[in-house]
């Protein structure tokens, strides 16, 4: 029974840290990823794996640095008079009109 509880948490950290390089969000993508290197943490404790341990402790203190500096920046945006017919804003729509292809 408690082996197939040790190999659950490291099914589950698999599963969370493949499913966090599916994300598009890059916030949502580091929080899933701190879960699944938890797990994996969690998972090299029980089976006693010093190399799982120290690289997930690793990720978790880089993720954790990314989070905690995401959340304390702020952008600010200002709005700039443009002519119509500026060659500054006729660049920026064909290039906005190519990244939607």
């Amino acid at each position: 029974m408690l082996i197939r509880v040790i190999e659950a948490v490291g099914d589950l950290g698999s599963g969370l840290v493949t499913t966090s390089l599916l994300m598009t969000r890059i916030l949502r993508l580091h929080v899933i990823s701190l879960m699944g290197s938890t797990a994996f943490l969690i998972y090299g404790l029980q089976i006693g794996s010093v190399p799982i341990v120290i690289t997930n402790a690793v990720i978790m203190g880089i993720t954790t640095t990314f989070l905690w500096r995401a959340t304390r920046v702020t952008e600010r945006f200002c709005l700039l008079k443009v002519r119509p017919d500026s060659l500054y804003l006729k660049e920026s729509c064909n290039s906005i009109a190519a990244w939607n292809l």
